[in-house]
């Protein structure tokens, strides 16, 4: 399986130096989360479609600066507060587009019917 994000791709798209333990790490955090909701793919498409890739890129950037995952952090007097709605956002497009097709209904279903309780099945029940 080929990687969606190549070595030295996350430090260009975050504007800074990064780690090179920890982008490798993050960009298969990205990966992962992206195979999860991809279930139709069986292995990354060569070339990389320029979805795949700006996702796996984004879920990198989210996995290197927030490993722990946190919502907000405050040190002193600095606070930081992170979006994790975009992570989400992202894997939804992605299982959307390449997920396995999971079988949903479309339109309008009347609610279904209720059973009769099992314990009260005589009909003398309230």
């Amino acid at each position: 399986m080929g990687q969606l994000v190549q070595t030295g791709e996350l430090a260009v798209y975050l504007q800074h130096s990064v780690r090179p333990d920890s982008e490798v790490i993050a960009i298969r955090l990205a990966e992962g989360w992206l195979r999860s909701v991809t279930t139709s793919l069986t292995e990354w498409p060569q070339p990389i479609p320029e979805d795949l890739w700006a996702w796996a890129l984004e879920l990198a950037s989210i996995a290197y600066n927030n490993p722990q995952g946190l919502i907000s952090r405050t040190t002193d007097e600095d606070t930081r507060a992170w979006s994790m709605e975009r992570k989400q956002e992202i894997l939804d497009a992605a299982e959307r587009k390449y997920g396995g097709g999971r079988a949903t209904g479309v339109g309008n279903f009347p609610p279904a019917p209720a059973w009769p309780d099992p314990i009260c099945c005589t009909g003398s029940c309230p």
